[in-house]
């Protein structure tokens, strides 16, 4: 099938011309942009949070531990104006700290810890992915809300290795438990050729959200590649448009995906 290419102002509803009226204090409003970014280690991740005019942040390898590093990082959002569920980093082969995820939304937005199910613990990780994949349940965007779930894949590998199908098959079995629409921003470590052909969308009803052109450059290849970018719910596709790359991102090598 062709793949669809969407965006993030899901079930947000446009106006018609009138002016807008002021949401009260600490009223709910409805998020205008989400972002996926691989930031490649907190210091990145807070000096973006810092910058960006987004929403929502779904956020990979911010490599910081469980424990006094996570604490130091959630004060940092905060600071930024963010709260959010985060997935500590786990001990990579080389021994320091690899992987490491998070959804983060802005204050005056609810977000909710994940209840009612095994396959997540402390209300934000999946289980079978440490380190890989984390969701929250945000309470706006459309009636009843939806899940927000952020995903980095094994680098190096295809979709469909041992290692990346167990966690795509832990994200697919959290997503059917709960039966709630859902945005999923990661880093697949892979095109979203090789995500469409691996049968992963039909596992959740789901629709690739792309930007055009590469979204992390390889200064080894001198090349880019597209392994950024959404998987959003079939029935938030058609309010899902203009997936892009923002040209002031400053985390490289990977670039901050907007929609």
């Amino acid at each position: 099938p062709a793949q669809s290419t969407v965006s993030a102002d899901s079930a947000t509803p446009t106006g018609t011309g009138r002016r807008r009226r002021r949401a009260p204090r600490g009223a709910q409003r409805t998020p205008t942009d989400f972002e996926t970014v691989n930031v490649s280690g907190s210091k990145s991740l807070l000096q973006r949070a810092r910058n960006t005019r987004s929403a929502v942040l779904f956020v990979q390898e911010h490599k910081q531990l469980p424990g006094q590093q996570i604490d130091i990082l959630r004060r940092g959002m905060a600071g930024a104006g963010f709260h959010g569920a985060v997935a500590p980093a786990i001990t990579g082969p080389g021994g320091g700290p690899s992987a490491g995820v998070g959804v983060f939304a802005r204050s005056h937005l609810g977000l909710r810890k994940i209840e009612g199910t095994d396959l997540v613990i402390n209300g934000t990780e999946v289980v079978g992915a440490a380190g890989r994949a984390c969701l929250a349940h945000l309470l706006s965007g459309m009636s009843g809300g939806l899940l927000i779930v952020s995903l980095y894949l094994v680098a190096d590998q295809g979709i469909t290795s041992e290692a990346n199908w167990s966690i795509l098959k832990a994200v697919a079995a959290v997503l059917h438990a709960l039966a709630m629409p859902f945005v999923i921003g990661g880093d697949w470590n892979n095109s979203p050729v090789a995500l469409e052909e691996s049968g992963f969308l039909q596992l959740v009803a789901g629709i690739i959200a792309h930007s055009d052109g590469g979204t992390c450059f390889s200064h080894a290849h001198g090349t880019f590649s597209n392994i950024d970018y959404f998987v959003v719910s079939e029935s938030l596709g058609p309010g899902f448009t203009k997936i892009r790359k923002d040209p002031k991102s400053t985390t490289s090598p990977h670039s901050s995906i907007i929609g």
